[in-house]
């Protein structure tokens, strides 16, 4: 699984056998590495454990599992729907169905097509389709809710943006959190209603705890939220095609926003294999199928994806300045010292080449609190 199909098939054409303790032990190259390697013996010792978990744990006492019910939906959801017309709460729902993520609950996306949903049993009754008969016709969606988000260019006010994407001021300002009407920022991403009605609510607070939490008196004071990205910062500048990579982003990631194939891009940007892409890096796009302001949409709304999971539980209550020491890097400032994502410290710091920081400079990092 974790090899692929191919790459399986190719280790035991190599080496002449199936067994996977010979292909583990003698197959080498470069893409079977540590995790292709370990894979199955990891399910093997999960199983193994599973079957004689006393043997490891001593006597458990161990949970029933809640009776439920399961209904695929032949549709998009809307939690809020399912509410009014079926009579389900969504506290019910997120507390039976872990897997769906926040933005789900804040009403910003739709449960997916097909997805089995698990209800308290006796909530759906003897008849499946008859329960579900209840959501008029209008509200079994055919596709996902498509976010939607605008940036602020230079000349911009709240009046301009809301004419142009038919909503109003005070809708925009609402949604936002906006202390004021008259204030946007140059390159400030903006969370528009949806067009066809009905405001979104957002939150956007931050996570993570630092190791040795810094003093009261070395915090300062912070947004509870990452300051927006300047319109002319190198991380939104599309320069000749070309654009500097992001946290978290793949090339699988730029190959879906620019509507080509993976090999495309890595032979574009002479890329070998499934090498990974480093933050700071730069990338020749293709923009043969889609335009710039399409691919800048995309980007920007997987960015607010993560931000919006990761912020949901905690937020940003100040920032403390670090001074780079020898041997530091973004890797270990962001896993180890101060355990926030390396895309939150990079938010605060945008003109920082953060991929390349040197001893003695300075850095604000977030310091975040559970909610």
């Amino acid at each position: 699984y974790n090899h692929g199909r191919t790459g399986m098939r190719r280790a035991t054409r190599v080496l002449g056998t199936r067994d996977i303790g010979v292909i583990a032990q003698k197959y080498r190259t470069r893409t079977f590495g540590f995790a292709s390697r370990n894979f199955y013996a990891q399910f093997v010792a999960a199983r193994e454990i599973l079957r004689s978990y006393e043997s490891y744990f001593g006597p458990l006492e161990r949970q029933q599992p809640e009776a439920v019910d399961e209904i695929a939906l032949p549709f998009y959801g809307d939690v809020r729907v399912l509410h009014e017309h079926l009579g389900v709460a969504p506290e019910v729902i997120r507390h039976y169905n872990p897997s769906l993520r926040p933005p789900v609950f804040r009403y910003r996306k739709r449960i997916p097509k097909w997805y089995k949903l698990r209800l308290p049993a006796g909530t759906v009754g003897p008849d499946a389709q008859k329960w579900l008969a209840r959501v008029p016709q209008k509200f079994r969606y055919k596709e996902q809710e498509r976010l939607h988000y605008y940036q602020v260019r230079r000349g911009d006010t709240l009046s301009k943006i809301a004419k142009h994407h038919r909503t109003t001021v005070g809708a925009i300002a609402s949604l936002n959190n906006l202390p004021s009407r008259h204030r946007i920022y140059v390159g400030q991403v903006l969370d528009l209603p949806d067009p066809r009605g009905g405001g979104r609510s957002r939150s956007l607070v931050s996570k993570a705890h630092a190791r040795g939490k810094p003093s009261p008196d070395q915090i300062k004071p912070a947004p509870s939220s990452p300051p927006p990205l300047p319109e002319d910062s190198v991380w939104r500048r599309i320069d000749n095609n070309v654009v500097i990579v992001d946290a978290a982003e793949t090339i699988g990631h730029f190959a879906e926003w620019l509507n080509v194939s993976a090999s495309r891009m890595r032979k574009l940007n002479g890329l070998r294999g499934r090498s990974a892409l480093r933050m700071g890096q730069r990338l020749r796009l293709d923009f043969s199928r889609v335009s710039e302001e399409v691919f800048l949409q995309r980007r920007i709304e997987f960015h607010k994806g993560i931000e919006e999971d990761f912020f949901g539980s905690f937020r940003v209550s100040g920032t403390v300045e670090h001074l780079v020491r020898r041997g530091e890097s973004l890797w270990l400032l962001a896993h180890r010292i101060y355990r926030v994502p390396a895309w939150l410290i990079h938010r605060y710091n945008p003109e920082m080449n953060l991929e390349d920081i040197h001893p003695g400079v300075r850095l604000q990092i977030p310091v975040v609190e559970r909610l």
